[in-house]
């Protein structure tokens, strides 16, 4: 197996997994009682009652755990869009791999990706992008800084998992993607 892909994924799993254990952590140093806690799922939670450390440290374990076994997921499953012939440009790459399974008009011409390739990379997006917000959320418990740093760290999560997908699969493509993944 290519140093690569293991790489990738090592890397990519323990910035999920720091990530969300560092935003605990700094919530626990700046509102022990959970009074600024923004979760989705803990802020519906406590709204019924049941908003305790426990539940958030399990919430955000379970949540880091199928982060990153979808990830693994994804590494795998990106594969199916790869073009067959090496192409030499990123701009190329990006024009096969939507080609691959896209939903066509009438004309010939592609309207939409692939609903799998879509359904990858929204998944991919939710995953990265929660763990570099929750980054983001860690330095401004840490920092105290100003109300605009959370836009900032919401603008730089889609960005990173926006460009992170299409940079890690064209990598992973142009270096040999033959290989097998972890634990293949």
């Amino acid at each position: 197996m290519k140093l690569h892909a293991r790489s990738e994924f090592i890397i990519v799993a323990a910035l999920i997994a720091v990530g969300h254990g560092l935003d605990l952590l700094t919530t626990y140093i700046v509102c022990p009682d959970l009074s600024r806690e923004v979760g989705f799922l803990y802020l519906k939670l406590a709204s019924l009652g049941h908003g305790t450390w426990g539940l958030l440290i399990a919430y955000k374990a379970l949540f880091a755990a199928i982060s990153i076994f979808a990830y693994r997921l994804i590494m795998r499953a990106r594969r199916r869009f790869y073009p067959e012939q090496p192409r030499g440009s990123l701009r190329d790459f990006l024009h096969a791999a939507h080609s691959l399974g896209a939903v066509h008009r009438a004309d010939g011409r592609w309207v939409m990706p692939s609903p799998r390739l879509t359904l990858l990379w929204i998944v991919y997006i939710l995953i990265i992008g929660a763990a570099t917000y929750a980054w983001a959320l860690a330095i401004h418990n840490i920092s105290g800084s100003p109300v605009w740093m959370d836009s900032l760290g919401r603008l730089i999560a889609a960005l990173v998992a926006v460009f992170g997908f299409w940079g890690s699969a064209w990598y992973d493509y142009r270096s040999g993607c033959a290989e097998p993944l972890p634990g293949d």
